[in-house]
């Protein structure tokens, strides 16, 4: 129950009051549990006192990312481990009600993110479990160096393997600049037909805007003008919102002091 459906539930009158009250609670407490610690003595213990993490700011939009851009989190992950910042507590309680699916490192959640983990048996099971075993075809893929996994996806662009993509593509994040002009002129050159090339890269349009190198990105929006690409095409609507949001993220990230 959200809080929109909590607070038209109380506006017309609920039949069994007591659950509204308990669910109202639970979503109070979800909102704030990343920024607030009880102050009635009912948690057992208090949360850390490490100062909120410089990337606070950026709260808002990672949780739009999570409820509508997951391709871009590791983006996000990477930008923040780079700059050892941990993620802000505005977002926690999103990132670990989705921990299992996003994966950020463990450290990335910083004490704070630990310590509110234990509130929610979900939320601890996931940070305490390892992952699960990957199979040995993937472990081998990811064994090669990226420059190695970049040739091969080259090779299979190249000779149109749509099965073989389908399947290594996803694997493959942080692209290389050469890596992204490569796929970028695999986009230009199918964008406007029809054919299982075409249609893969449709599929992948999300994974291709997420992950081509951030110097590359001008270059994706003059690729959408000139296909002349109906802004309802789905590599358009997949690499608009996908695009800004990685802009929004650079900027804030380059308007902080270096180290």
């Amino acid at each position: 129950m959200n809080w929109a459906e909590i607070m038209s539930a109380s506006a017309v009158g609920s039949s069994e009051p007591a659950k509204l009250l308990r669910a109202a609670g639970k979503e109070a407490i979800r909102r704030k549990a990343g920024y607030r610690a009880s102050q009635t003595g009912t948690v057992a213990f208090s949360p850390p006192s490490e100062p909120a993490s410089p990337a606070e700011p950026l709260s808002d939009l990672i949780r739009y990312a999570i409820a509508k851009l997951p391709e871009v989190l590791p983006e996000v992950f990477r930008l923040l481990e780079a700059r050892g910042f941990p993620l802000p507590w505005g977002c926690l309680p999103e990132i670990l009600e989705n921990y299992s699916s996003l994966r950020p490192n463990s450290e990335l959640l910083g004490d704070r993110g630990l310590w509110l983990s234990q509130f929610v048996p979900k939320w601890k099971k996931a940070v305490a479990k390892e992952q699960g075993a990957v199979p040995a075809w993937e472990v081998k893929w990811r064994a090669q160096s990226p420059q190695q996994r970049e040739h091969h996806l080259a090779e299979m662009l190249k000779d149109q393997r749509v099965e073989d993509l389908s399947v290594y593509f996803k694997l493959h994040r942080d692209w290389s600049q050469e890596f992204s002009e490569v796929v970028l002129e695999s986009v230009l050159e199918h964008i406007n037909r029809a054919s299982p090339i075409a249609e893969l890269l449709c599929k992948f349009a999300p994974h291709v805007a997420a992950n081509i190198h951030y110097s590359s990105v001008e270059v994706a929006d003059q690729l959408l003008y000139a296909s002349h690409a109906s802004p309802q095409h789905p590599i358009a609507k997949a690499w608009f919102p996908i695009l800004s949001v990685r802009r929004r993220l650079h900027k804030f990230f380059l308007s902080l002091p270096k180290k």
